[in-house]
């Protein structure tokens, strides 16, 4: 089985896992400070998804990236629709819950996994913790080439 494989298997398992409608894997382009989407499961176009790129200062995965902590939206949110708006891929898969957990390589962040439902259901803490244990078996699937920060 190969990287591509084993990442988007991976993926699938924690939409089971956590009742989700999408899956993704962003790697961080320091150089460029961007996230590149590399994988997804669930995905309305992925095509439309591997093209998408976004500033790491922006949305749901900007607040992940800068406290290297998961970060979700929350239905009684008053700025979950602006958060919604910074993170085009939400925007693009129709997402109206999310929620980003970072992914540590050895040289540190290296990408976040985003979640996400078509549906407004917040994610509890319990799905949060499914997610970073996949984070961290997904670490392996993104390269460190460009990411020392």
């Amino acid at each position: 089985m190969g990287e591509t494989d084993s990442a988007v298997d991976s993926l699938l398992h924690l939409l089971e896992e956590t009742s989700s409608d999408f899956a993704g894997l962003g790697q961080i382009d320091a150089a460029a400070r961007r996230i590149r989407w590399r994988f997804a499961a669930g995905s309305i176009s992925e095509a439309r998804m591997l093209s998408i790129t976004q500033k790491t200062t922006r949305g749901l995965s900007g607040v992940a990236i800068r406290t290297g902590r998961p970060a979700a939206t929350e239905i009684d949110n008053h700025s979950k629709e602006s958060l919604r708006l910074d993170e085009p891929l939400m925007f693009s898969e129709q997402l109206r819950s999310a929620a980003v957990v970072p992914v540590e390589g050895a040289a540190g962040l290296i990408g976040v996994i985003l979640l996400g439902r078509r549906i407004e259901r917040d994610y509890i803490p319990r799905e949060l913790q499914l997610a970073l244990l996949a984070a961290t078996r997904l670490a392996g699937a993104i390269p460190e080439v460009q990411n020392n920060r």
